[in-house]
């Protein structure tokens, strides 16, 4: 993973810019998106887990596991590609808000 100023922060430095990034227009807009993504992700992982569990049960072809399995990763990378998308805007912010206050 890059290096980035944002992990480098303590805790507490990192919640402060977060609220302070969630307060600007783009991060109300990336907090609505990304409250969609997190609801996409955990309805395909619930979706795919359903599916497995009901074709075990029913003794259904391998078609299926695959299937659920792939809704199962579809998921989870869509958890992790927020995650990545999150630090990397405010990393951006960080670095901007350097740059106009100097």
């Amino acid at each position: 993973m890059k290096k980035y100023k944002y992990l480098t922060l303590s805790k507490e430095e990192q919640k402060k810019l977060q609220e302070k990034y969630f307060q600007t227009n783009d991060g109300i807009n990336l907090k609505k998106i990304f409250n969609r993504i997190i609801m996409y992700s955990i309805c395909l992982i619930i979706i795919g887990i359903v599916l497995s569990v009901q074709n075990y049960l029913n003794d259904k072809g391998t078609t299926s596991y695959i299937y659920s399995i792939f809704l199962v990763i579809v998921g989870i990378a869509f958890l992790i590609a927020r995650h990545n998308i999150f630090i990397k805007k405010i990393n951006e912010y960080l670095i901007n808000s350097k740059k106009k206050s100097k």
